[in-house]
């Protein structure tokens, strides 16, 4: 959520007029990140500093009555405007410049069978989301974090070998999309028992790198795995579901 976050608000900052729809897994999250996006843009000196100048306006957050300014939709003095959802809200009719999925799968009442959420992600990526956003400078932006193999991100995810040899999507519609597989740690070439990690500074790689950045939690990946078990890591944090 915090890259997704955090990528609204430069595409806001730095584009006029550009407009997101924002869809998480329920209302709640969805009214968490509006109201975290919202705030850094009407409320940081420094970006309204930086970027408003160009727009010929004083600050992002519009007059008292004149746009809304809520948390599920607000709007910008540049002209942008978002609108944070519960992926399974309705949404048909909008046309953002972007389309963003933030772990929409992810389902906190576990009352919902695989199946069904399955059947819903391609409904709403391929019937609802795509039709939004086809057209030149639009597209869709999916985070997403699989625990299973049931969960559709990983058929997303999945590639096989065609007649010529060449790495396609197991989902040739996927094939038109931009995927990037984001793992915790990867094993150092040189020397396969020690790892090199996505974000040092988040999880040193290894406990002398936490301990020579002043960092006194046990959170380097190998404490992580020792803690969560190596099943439940490689699922979590390696994107290697069992």
């Amino acid at each position: 959520s915090s890259l997704c976050r955090k990528d609204s608000l430069c595409l806001l900052a730095s584009h006029p007029t550009y407009s997101i729809v924002y869809a998480t897994s329920s209302n709640d999250n969805a009214k968490a990140s509006g109201s975290a996006i919202r705030d850094q843009l009407y409320e940081n000196a420094r970006i309204n500093d930086d970027f408003c100048p160009d727009y010929a306006v004083d600050r992002f957050r519009p007059a008292r009555g004149v746009k809304p300014t809520g948390t599920e939709l607000f709007y910008t003095n540049a002209g942008g405007w978002v609108r944070c959802i519960s992926a399974q809200s309705r949404s048909r009719g909008l046309r953002p410049y972007k389309f963003k999925l933030d772990d929409p799968e992810f389902d906190e009442s576990a009352s919902t069978s695989m199946q069904v959420i399955r059947d819903y992600m391609s409904r709403l990526l391929f019937k609802i989301a795509l039709p939004m956003v086809l057209r030149r400078g639009a597209g869709i932006d999916w985070t997403a974090t699989f625990v299973s193999k049931r969960h559709y991100a990983w058929s997303a995810m999945s590639t096989i070998k065609n007649e010529k040899g060449e790495t396609v999507a197991e989902d040739p519609r996927f094939n038109y999309w931009n995927r990037l597989l984001i793992v915790a740690a990867i094993p150092d070439p040189a020397d396969p028992t020690r790892y090199i990690s996505c974000w040092e500074q988040m999880w040193p790689s290894s406990i002398e790198s936490r301990i020579a950045q002043g960092i006194s939690d046990p959170i380097s990946i190998p404490e992580i795995r020792v803690r969560m078990g190596a099943a439940a890591f490689d699922a979590e944090m390696q994107a290697k579901p069992g």
